[in-house]
C-alpha cells in the first residue's frame, strides 16, 4: 500500500509537473514583428503660374524647337488666329474664319499660304522679282505694291487663265537671301459669297509675309 501511494504522488506530480511546462510555454509572449514606418506622403508639385519663364508662349518658338527647317529662324509677327507650320522645304501660314452668317457652303472657311527662300536662280532685289517671275511662270504682273521694304506682287495669266488662277507674293530681302510668302488670291467659286471676309484675310496675311525678318 505504501508503495502504491508513492506511486500515485509521483505520476500526480509528473501530471502538475506537465502542466506547469505546458502553462509557462503558453504565457511565453508571441515574438514582435518589427514593423517599417509608413512614408510620408509627397506633396503634389505645385502648378506653373500662367506666363511663367518656363512655359512656352510663342508659336515662333514652338516652332523653332519643334522643326529643323531652314525656315524655322523666320521670325514672323503672327497674330493668335493664325497657325504656322515649317516643314523641310519651307513653311505655310493657316487660319479659319466663321461665315456661318453668310451663304458659303460650310460654317468656316480656311486659308492656307506658303513662304520660304526664293529659288536659287531668283533675283535678289525684290523690285526686280516682278519681271523675273513673270517670264519664268508664263504669268504677267497684275499688281505691285510696297510694303515697308517688302514687295507685293498680284499675278494673272496666261491668257486662259480663271479668275481663281490668281496669286499673290510679297517678296522680301532676309539677310542675304530672297524670301517669298503669298499664295492665291481666292478668287472665284464659292469665295465669292464672301468677298469682305475673304479680302480681310488677304490684307492680314499681306502684313504678316512683310513682318519675315
Amino acid at each position: 500500500m505504501k508503495r502504491t501511494g508513492i506511486s500515485i504522488v509521483i505520476a500526480l506530480c509528473a501530471v502538475g509537473g506537465c502542466k506547469k511546462k505546458q502553462t509557462e510555454k503558453q504565457a511565453e509572449p508571441a515574438p514582435t514583428t518589427p514593423t517599417t514606418p509608413a512614408p510620408k506622403p509627397v506633396e503634389p508639385a505645385p502648378p506653373v503660374a500662367a506666363g511663367s519663364g518656363s512655359a512656352i508662349d510663342s508659336k515662333d518658338t514652338i516652332a523653332g524647337s519643334q522643326s529643323k527647317s531652314p525656315t524655322a529662324v523666320l521670325k514672323l509677327d503672327l497674330p493668335s488666329s493664325w497657325d504656322r507650320i515649317d516643314n523641310d522645304d519651307g513653311g505655310r501660314l493657316e487660319t479659319v474664319i466663321g461665315v456661318n452668317d453668310s451663304k458659303y457652303p460650310v460654317d468656316n472657311a480656311q486659308f492656307t499660304f506658303e513662304y520660304g527662300p526664293a529659288a536659287d536662280n531668283a533675283p535678289t532685289d525684290p523690285s526686280k522679282y516682278g519681271e523675273w517671275h513673270s517670264l519664268e511662270m508664263k504669268t504677267k504682273v497684275d499688281k505691285t505694291e510696297k510694303i515697308g521694304d517688302a514687295t507685293y506682287y498680284a499675278f494673272f495669266g496666261p491668257r486662259d487663265a480663271k479668275a481663281d488662277d490668281k496669286y499673290w507674293s510679297v517678296v522680301k530681302k532676309v539677310g542675304d537671301k530672297l524670301w517669298t510668302c503669298g499664295g492665291s488670291l481666292y478668287k472665284g467659286g464659292d469665295m465669292e459669297k464672301i468677298p469682305k471676309e475673304r479680302d480681310k484675310v488677304i490684307a492680314e496675311a499681306k502684313k504678316i509675309c512683310a513682318s519675315m525678318n
